[in-house]
């Protein structure tokens, strides 16, 4: 591999064993990761093998995907993101971005403020789903977006429905959804779901772990992103 020319392009395939310690070959920039993977340790190796300082590098990029379908493949792309986000990593899409800067990572502590503000920007719809609901968080919400609901933005909630819940839930859930019935929002109810995402307008795209409308955990993640492409896919998800 070294003998190959800089002006010419070089592919490395290789299974985690052969490019862990000791492997060392400065002049990769990019990683295509093709399996499921989700231990922080080894996430680090992976990324750490693009850390090498070299001439002609400028930039690194990792391809990662995420398999909504499969509720275990998509958690473990959830512990992935921790770990990009940790050793400083930014989601690429090459979309110009008009309202916000997109394509970041937000955990807990860093998403309200500009989640808030995207749908306080929002023009006609609002779709948000969350298989939990809680009543500070419904609450919250349903004062954020009074305003925007009266200039004509379409509010949707996708949840579980309050009949699957633990019996002492079951009538709690049932009115924190007639809240949200009462506040104009049309309501959707799932049977089975996982997926939690937020869509603005049909193309600004939160998606992630966190309950939008529920509590949210310490270790929870999100990932912003602008694009009409991912938006379809979660709605094709959720409508089938």
């Amino acid at each position: 591999m070294r003998t190959v020319p800089d002006a010419e392009s070089i592919a490395l395939v290789a299974i985690d064993k052969y490019i862990g310690e000791g492997f060392n070959f400065p002049r990769l920039d990019t990683m295509m990761l093709t399996m499921p993977a989700a231990a922080e340790g080894n996430i680090e190796q992976f990324a750490g093998r693009l850390h090498r300082d070299y001439e002609t590098k400028k930039e690194v990029i990792i391809y990662d995907y995420v398999d909504s379908h499969i509720r275990v493949l998509e958690k473990m792309y959830h512990k992935r993101l921790r770990t990009y986000k940790k050793i400083g990593y930014e989601i690429c899409n090459n979309i110009i971005v008009e309202k916000q800067n997109a394509n970041t990572i937000f955990d807990i502590d860093s998403y309200e403020k500009v989640y808030e503000k995207d749908l306080l920007e929002a023009n006609k719809e609002i779709i948000i789903s969350s298989p939990g609901l809680n009543h500070a968080k419904v609450d919250a919400f349903v004062k954020l977006i009074k305003h925007r609901q009266e200039d004509g933005v379409k509010l949707t909630v996708i949840t579980l429905n309050p009949e699957g819940y633990p019996e002492e839930k079951i009538e709690d859930t049932k009115r924190l959804v007639e809240i949200l019935e009462n506040y104009g929002v049309k309501i959707k109810l799932q049977e089975h779901m996982h997926e939690h995402f937020a869509i603005i307008d049909e193309e600004i795209v939160w998606y992630g772990s966190m309950n939008f409308l529920s509590r949210a955990k310490a270790d929870d993640n999100l990932m912003r992103v602008k694009s009409k492409d991912v938006a379809q896919e979660l709605l094709e998800i959720s409508y089938g």
